[in-house]
């Protein structure tokens, strides 16, 4: 009987090795592909996750065909390193061209990127959400504007204030739509104050005043400057409730054809949904389209998950499992 079980055993075997799935992505080495960014933190006694909670939250990557050759180029945002533009070769290899394609980020502490062509030239540009820095000099918004392609090698100007688009309220993202259906594309700056007592239940300041408020700007075209210039809209436009923002996705909700605005916002902080009332205004109607919302929102994606033609809405959080664990991350 041995005998007889044994091969059985063996053929049982090869048959369900041979049936292994084989695995869908391929991991490809740094020094295969040439990509060797890192965005490494080091923390000390005064900066550490204790003193500043979104330490490694990350930076950002943006993918586009910077140079117009058909092949997607990366750009990795960088916290305390230097920020990275990385041309695609083909078949997996990069060539770093940061120096030469003139990309830096100044010392910015980076949170998101944005890819976008902000001046309609056909051309991809690049926009870098900053934070973190106490000098408001040192966390305004960055804007790489292509200047051009020439034998295959992209190069960018940094013009952010000729723009309009410094914003240094503790960006976190940026998000670029036509909100008013103009033609042209507006922009959504996402913001996270960390104040002193985040976790701190208190009435919600509605009046767009308080520094942890979203902005919303506006995009003209200016014929003298033959480039678009923006305009912070944020009060007049109905974007006025405070929160400690993380995600933004630009959805049509009520597919009316006119987009709206999902923000997930992190500790006791409400989610909005900013629906557009097609005059150039918004109203949060979060109340009535959800039952409710979670708190300690994180990121969140809008898609049709289950193909009915309706947007579903996907949103992380961080909410401790149990109250014991609630009470004790809770602020004295």
């Amino acid at each position: 009987m041995k005998s007889i079980h044994i091969p059985f055993i063996l053929i049982f075997c090869i048959f369900f090795y041979g049936c292994k799935t084989k695995s869908t992505f391929e991991l490809i080495p740094s020094e295969d592909s040439g990509i060797e960014f890192n965005n490494q933190i080091v923390d000390n006694d005064t900066l550490n996750i204790l003193t500043y909670e979104y330490l490694y939250n990350g930076s950002g990557v943006g993918l586009g065909d910077f140079n117009g050759d058909g092949l997607l180029d990366v750009f990795f945002s960088g916290s305390q390193v230097d920020s990275k533009l990385y041309l695609n070769q083909g078949d997996f290899k990069f060539s770093d061209i940061s120096k030469s394609a003139g990309i830096n980020t100044l010392g910015r502490w980076c949170s998101g990127v944005s890819v976008v062509d902000i001046n309609a030239d056909g051309l991809l540009d690049i926009y870098v959400s900053t934070t973190m820095k106490n000098a408001a000099k040192d966390r305004e918004n960055l804007l790489f504007v292509n200047q051009g392609v020439k034998n295959g090698m992209p190069t960018f100007k940094e013009m952010a204030t000729e723009y309009g688009v410094n914003d240094s309220g503790y960006s976190e993202h940026a998000a670029f739509f036509d909100y008013d259906r103009d033609g042209d594309l507006d922009l959504y700056v996402l913001i996270d104050v960390i104040d002193q007592q985040p976790a701190l239940f208190r009435p919600k300041v509605t009046d767009g005043s308080y520094p942890n408020t979203d902005r919303l700007y506006r995009c003209d075209w200016s014929t003298d400057l033959k480039h678009p210039v923006y305009t912070n809209v944020s009060k007049e436009a109905g974007i006025t409730i405070e929160g400690f923002g993380l995600g933004v996705a630009i959805c049509d909700i009520n597919q009316d054809n006119w987009p709206d605005i999902y923000v997930t916002n992190d500790y006791v902080s409400d989610d909005l949904l900013y629906i557009n009332n097609k005059n150039g205004t918004f109203t949060d109607q979060s109340k009535n389209y959800f039952k409710h919302t979670s708190l300690t929102a994180m990121g969140n994606e809008v898609g049709d998950v289950n193909n009915d033609g309706l947007a579903d809405i996907v949103a992380l959080d961080m909410l401790p499992k149990n109250t014991e664990r609630k009470k004790q991350l809770a602020p004295p």
